[in-house]
């Protein structure tokens, strides 16, 4: 099932893609007699989001066909979490990025990060590059959404945990953490340094989660590609691993990892890419704070 996130009328709603249409969950309500939110975050928070997709699978899928839509392209995308939760990141998951960055293989354990909430921004949102900052990286990433809460979970059990994957861009400021690794948390920490998708697909809307390709952009042009079968660390692994350190709670966003990342400039439009996902872009500018690299 793929959930789209839209503004109308400046209220923000969602919707299911159906056959390249967006049908309202306000429209499933109505017809079907259900009384489920109209955004991501109260389907996740309330417990509803596996019985929207229950329903979506046993008959809904069938029912859409006939049910009033709205034109995907003529919808205006909106942010797909309103009120996000912890977003952590894993960096170095695909092994050619390694070395590019290290000159050898990722450890046992990952790299991880998080990310505050003020850096998320949505699709068509700026990226506001820090003031006398000349070395800002964006990195096209698979974004794990979690869907109900869950602590110190095998990766086995890791599947059930998690409601979907959407596109995800993570900046990072390079002269500050070239500057020394510890700084990695700072670099990645500055307002609008995480963009996230408007849409939102379960872990079924693929046949095979490691053969979905994702893609870095750069002005419209594929830079990095990779598939999700060669990150060192699966999305599951990935889960389970986070979950040993911390709850994980509905709508907390995992970044998994970047095939690679491209320098990026007032102007730019740095993107991602991912199979049977919406394309993310963000346009860059610059921003009127200073960074001090010490």
């Amino acid at each position: 099932m793929k959930l789209t996130a839209f503004k109308e009328h400046q209220k923000s709603y969602c919707g299911i893609v159906h056959e390249g249409k967006v049908v309202s969950l306000q429209t499933i309500n109505y017809i079907e007699g259900k009384n489920w939110s109209i955004d991501l975050d109260g389907l996740l928070k309330e417990g509803q989001w596996e019985e929207l997709v229950g329903w979506y699978r046993s008959s809904g899928r069938n029912k859409l066909s006939s049910f009033p839509y709205r034109k995907l392209e003529n919808l205006q995308p909106d942010d797909m979490l309103l009120c996000p939760g912890k977003t952590l990141g894993v960096g170095m998951n695909y092994v050619e990025k390694a070395m590019e960055l290290t000159g050898e293989a990722p450890k046992k354990e990952p790299v991880t990060f998080m990310k505050p909430p003020t850096t998320l921004i949505g699709p068509g949102a700026a990226v506001q590059l820090p003031k006398g900052s000349t070395s800002v990286a964006a990195e096209g990433e698979l974004a794990i959404i979690i869907g109900k809460t869950c602590r110190d979970i095998e990766v086995r059990e890791a599947q059930r945990f998690i409601a979907g994957y959407t596109t995800a861009l993570d900046m990072t400021e390079k002269d500050i953490h070239r500057a020394d690794d510890k700084y990695l948390q700072w670099s990645k920490s500055f307002d609008t340094f995480c963009s996230l998708g408007s849409d939102l697909v379960s872990g079924d809307h693929w046949s095979s989660l490691e053969d979905v390709i994702v893609k870095t952009t750069l002005n419209g042009k594929v830079t990095h590609e990779n598939t999700v079968g060669n990150m060192m660390y699966s999305p599951a692994f990935i889960v389970s691993f986070f979950s040993k350190i911390m709850t994980l709670q509905p709508g907390d966003v995992i970044l998994t990892g970047t095939p690679g990342s491209n320098m990026i400039h007032p102007g730019d439009r740095p993107g991602c890419l991912i199979t049977g996902l919406d394309p993310l872009e963000n346009p860059v500018e610059r921003k009127e704070t200073r960074v001090t690299v010490l």
